[in-house]
């Protein structure tokens, strides 16, 4: 009995060993043979809604169809039952898929459809689920999320597209593009301590939802006279801006060169800025610049002198610093001497004697040289500054040009670049800058900063963030 007992003892001390100090071991030995496998769950980018909650862009989930061969070929009934279950349920030729999966028969990952909506796969997929597929096997729906752009070319330069399915390129979908995206879940397929398959699930994060300033009506009906006035004018660009003055949100931005966002690449969309005969002698460099053209936002993006719209805050700075009073008169003979320049009036032959308001009416270069003159470099050139042209306006979109090394300073101003800055030439601005400065100019003095989102939101619907009101 003594010694049954220590034999006893003994097989007890080994279990203990095996169980405890040695479990691990052996465990991994024994599950290292098993099979694993994990899936991807991917997140949603977030979606990008207009002010009234109109989408413009969002993510539709897609199904692929993966097919097992290996395991489909291990018996004749498998292989009959998944066949017939592929040809019932989602309408697929039983020859193709015979011939496919014998020519991947030592496979257990092949691909045969991709892009598949809920509908094509939803009766396949309930039939899996059910108990009478127990001889269905080998078929796999891997889900992927694709970028819908619903009102296709509306904001294009704004809204931007996607590339590589995450990455976010030009406007909106490039600057918030940590903010639309997630992070992948993942599904993992195991043996557990009693060697049954087992599975564990991390669930994906969404992205967040981008609600914007734009105002989808107010869009649309730029865009629609922006069409108008280029068939009937033609230009090599032109854009229209619709802010607030009194918040910065802006409503729209419509460009001649708007693009289908469902389809970028699309040498079409190259024909808004190019013949059919340039688009078809373009190297493949030469086309890669002609779309990046095409995708960026002038108003944002591209400089220029802004020429006569620039008058009226040669005008606001003398009003403000009282070196202007409102009654003025000026003589316009159609020039004015400046040193050893003769700089002309738009208007070769004279105004004659016009007013203040008139100086901007008739837009007379002449009467903003003189007025210019008489604010001098130093309060003309703070002016600027304080209105922001040479700054950039920090908009939340992405390619805003810089123009400060453009922008004369007092030190550096002589009197012909005084004369020809008062009405808008010899210094560059982009339009952003100059809609955000005109909004400062007939608001009562208020500078805000021009943006494009004006609340974030979680997945579920919470709000995270508004943007601050002219209070704030």
């Amino acid at each position: 009995d003594a010694q049954e007992s220590r034999g006893l003892g003994d097989v007890y001390k080994r279990q203990i060993y095996f169980s405890i100090f040695k479990n691990g071991i052996y465990k991994r030995q024994v599950l290292s043979q098993q099979n694993y496998s994990s899936e991807t769950l991917p997140y949603k980018r977030g979606d990008i809604l207009d002010r009234d909650g109109n989408t413009l862009a969002t993510s539709q989930k897609m199904y692929t169809l993966v097919l097992e061969p290996k395991n489909i070929l291990r018996s004749e009934e498998v292989q009959k039952s998944t066949i017939d279950a592929l040809h019932k349920y989602m309408k697929l030729d039983e020859d193709k898929l015979l011939k496919f999966i014998k020519r991947h028969k030592d496979s257990y990952y092949s691909v045969y459809r991709e892009e598949l909506s809920y509908s094509q796969i939803a009766d396949l997929k309930d039939f899996i689920a059910s108990d009478k597929a127990e001889n269905v096997s080998g078929i796999v729906f891997n889900e992927k999320y694709k970028r819908r752009y619903p009102n296709q070319s509306l904001a294009s330069q704004v809204i931007g597209f996607i590339s590589d399915g995450t990455i976010g390129t030009g406007g909106i979908e490039q600057y918030y593009n940590s903010t639309l995206s997630g992070v992948d879940g993942r599904k993992y397929k195991y043996l557990n301590e009693e060697l049954e398959q087992d599975s564990s699930i991390v669930e994906p994060e969404n992205g967040k939802t981008v609600v914007t300033t734009i105002d989808s009506n107010i869009q649309k009906l730029a865009e629609n006279q922006l069409s108008k006035f280029e068939k009937k004018y033609g230009s090599k660009g032109s854009s229209i801006l619709v802010m607030n003055p009194n918040n910065g949100e802006i409503y729209a931005m419509a460009n001649s060169t708007s693009y289908n966002l469902e389809s970028p690449r699309d040498d079409k969309n190259l024909l808004k800025k190019y013949s059919q005969s340039q688009v078809n002698k373009m190297s493949e460099k030469e086309k890669t610049k002609a779309f990046n053209e095409i995708w960026k936002n002038p108003i944002v993006s591209n400089a220029f002198e802004p020429g006569s719209t620039y008058k009226p805050f040669t005008v606001a700075a003398g009003l403000e610093e009282g070196i202007l009073k409102g009654n003025e008169t000026y003589y316009c003979d159609g020039y004015q001497k400046v040193g050893p320049h003769t700089i002309h009036c738009s208007h070769r032959s004279g105004h004659g004697l016009i007013t203040l308001s008139q100086s901007i009416s008739l837009s007379c270069n002449d009467a903003l040289m003189q007025i210019a003159a008489k604010e001098g470099k130093n309060v003309f050139a703070r002016y600027q500054k304080n209105f922001n042209f040479g700054n950039k306006t920090g908009i939340d979109l992405p390619g805003e040009a810089q123009t400060a090394s453009l922008l004369h300073d007092a030190k550096d101003m002589t009197a012909a670049d005084l004369a020809t800055s008062s009405f808008g030439q010899s210094f560059n601005c982009s339009m952003i800058q100059m809609g955000s400065a005109f909004c400062s100019l007939i608001n009562g003095g208020n500078y805000y900063k021009p943006h494009v989102v004006k609340q974030l939101r979680s997945s579920n619907g919470c709000l995270l963030y508004t943007s601050p009101s002219p209070r704030d």
